[in-house]
């Protein structure tokens, strides 16, 4: 949060701070927090901030959001975002989708 004192528009400030809110388990600020860079930054600047934001979502059980998420950034990072890709998997996996996932 100190660096966002100094500078609320930085959208990897926004992004830090939401993957240190994912490691306490405070899914919802970290949602807020990835969506707050992505807002400053716009999807296509800050792609990991999108799957960041899809990991959130799958924690707080948003598993439709989650799936919509990934599938708009794989859209646009077809085979240049493995993370993207895995968490697309990981998803689908624990919805059952056992063959789409794979």
């Amino acid at each position: 949060d100190v660096v966002l004192q100094d500078d609320p528009t930085d959208p990897a400030a926004w992004n830090n701070r939401g993957n240190a809110l994912l490691g306490l388990q405070r899914f919802e600020e970290a949602k807020d927090s990835f969506q707050q860079a992505l807002d400053i930054s716009g999807s296509q600047q800050f792609a990991f901030a999108g799957v960041n934001l899809a990991i959130a979502q799958y924690e707080l059980k948003e598993d439709e959001e989650a799936v919509k998420t990934l599938r708009k950034l794989l859209a646009r990072y077809a085979e240049a975002f493995p993370d993207a890709r895995a968490a697309y998997a990981l998803v689908l996996w624990d919805q059952g989708d056992r063959i789409e996932a794979e």
